[in-house]
């Protein structure tokens, strides 16, 4: 659910690789890989106040999003995240583009907030690879945050 808020289209600032080397793979582990960041966003989401505590820690520290309703930095989507209840979220029409150690992943999501289902949704998320893991760094949201 980024979507929430989250998710897409130019970078903001981006977390670093501890190794010169940079990471490419191929479109068939790319597609895997930001399928599995996708749905690890989104599972990490419920009817808890403290998942955003969670999905927090699969933020950049300069995550941007937008949304209908604008911009948002990262403190604001973690806050409107906590403030809803994300009971189920489904997840369709994966598509990745990979560059070095960088993700970019269009998708659909449906998903049901304080009890409502949405429609599907286009969203974008970007990530870029930060030492071991992969950093949410944008989001692009073609429909409203959760509230």
């Amino acid at each position: 659910m980024v979507f929430a808020a989250l998710t897409i289209a130019t970078f903001a600032a981006c977390g670093s690789s501890s190794s010169s080397e940079k990471t490419r793979l191929d479109q068939a582990e790319a597609t895997e890989l930001g399928t599995q960041l996708i749905n690890g966003y989104w599972n990490t989401l419920s009817c808890d106040d403290s998942d955003s505590v969670e999905y927090e820690s699969l933020l950049d520290p300069g995550f941007q999003a937008v949304t209908v309703n604008g911009p948002m930095n990262k403190d604001a989507v973690v806050a409107a995240l906590a403030a809803a209840c994300i009971s189920s979220t489904e997840i369709k029409d994966v598509v990745v583009t990979a560059a070095p150690d960088t993700l970019v992943v269009a998708y659909k999501a449906r998903r049901t907030v304080n009890g409502t289902p949405s429609q599907f949704q286009q969203l974008v998320n970007v990530f870029v690879k930060n030492g071991n893991d992969w950093d949410g760094v944008v989001s692009a949201n073609s429909g409203n945050v959760p509230s």
